[in-house]
């Protein structure tokens, strides 16, 4: 259970980063 938590707030708060970074990349292609 605290595996499967800390699992899940890792990729809570790197999902944000990701789609950040893709967002920002997208921006410099187009």
């Amino acid at each position: 259970m605290t595996k499967f938590l800390s699992l899940g707030l890792a990729l809570a708060l790197m999902a944000p980063v990701a789609f950040a970074t893709l967002n920002q990349a997208a921006l410099i292609v187009a």
